[in-house]
């Protein structure tokens, strides 16, 4: 396992607090005097989790790391989908003798359809 994902997992386990609650957590929802925190979960209720003193330990080291989220990572991929720190990807093919063969494919609907063929059928009616 990532070591950057320790610190959330083990709050999971600690706390019993949700993927989302976790990902969304941020230190203004955390409160070191009354050892809690307030965590947003599903449908946006907000609960309030009592901290036993492992999860406050585990948090108070976190604390510094980050200016707003309590968890965060080190992403290996980014938006578009290419591995961090590798730019090969991002490069186009210099000839079509390079590219990767591209298996042709067809829009269809959610009834397995080609959409062309319903929009063909559509201007012919």
């Amino acid at each position: 396992m990532r070591s950057d994902y320790v610190p959330a997992l083990r709050f999971a386990l600690l706390t019993g607090c949700r993927r989302a609650e976790i990902v969304g957590l941020t230190w203004s929802r955390v409160n070191f005097f009354n050892n809690q925190v307030t965590v947003t979960g599903k449908r946006g209720k907000s609960r309030t989790i009592p901290l036993t003193e492992e999860a406050r330990e585990l948090l108070w080291r976190l604390r510094g790391h980050q200016a707003e989220a309590v968890f965060t990572y080190v992403a290996v991929r980014t938006r578009e989908g290419r591995e961090r720190g590798n730019r090969a990807d991002a490069r186009p093919a210099t000839s079509l003798s390079t590219a990767p063969a591209v298996e042709p494919r067809s829009a269809r609907d959610g009834r397995g359809r080609s959409m062309l063929t319903e929009s063909h059928r559509q201007t012919a009616s």
